[in-house]
């Protein structure tokens, strides 16, 4: 019975981190601050926990350079190991992803695919806003989705 109610508050919980995040529109999330924390996101200890691999595009998908520039991402793969219950075998990995925008230097990022918290802007980036999905002057989506892993 521990068990069934266990995996009913996991899927509940799941239900829940799919629908609280809002949207600008079908790929990009809806961001309303920049973080605080110079390390949010930076840090492999301060991972932006995305709630999902797919976020994780949504999320960098919002991200501008500090005056509206066009980010440009690459996925450099998994690393860092956690223990994390909503993970298959409780063991999750962060995803370090390679960030550059024109005129600014290249940057690694590292996200948190299983699990979720209000979601900001880091440290030294913009992000997408309503008007400016409304007078078209955001670019849509990023410049590169490309992996390195496996190479």
């Amino acid at each position: 019975m521990k068990k069934l109610i266990t995996t009913l508050g996991l899927v509940f919980g799941l239900y829940l981190i799919g629908f609280s995040q809002e949207y600008l529109q079908k790929d990009i999330i809806k961001l309303s601050e920049i973080s605080t924390n110079k390390k949010y996101g930076y840090s492999k200890k301060k991972p932006i926990k995305t709630g999902s691999i797919e976020k994780e595009y949504h999320f960098l998908n919002a991200l501008r350079g500090p005056n509206g520039e066009k980010v440009k991402y690459v996925r450099q793969g998994s690393c860092c190991p956690f223990r994390c219950k909503s993970a298959a075998f409780g063991k999750g990995f962060l995803d370090a992803y390679q960030l550059s925008y024109e005129g600014g230097k290249t940057v690694t990022l590292y996200l948190n695919g299983y699990e979720y918290e209000d979601l900001k802007c880091p440290v030294g980036f913009t992000f997408v806003t309503p008007d400016m999905i409304k007078s078209g002057s955001s670019v849509h989506g990023p410049l590169s989705q490309k992996t390195n892993a496996g190479k």
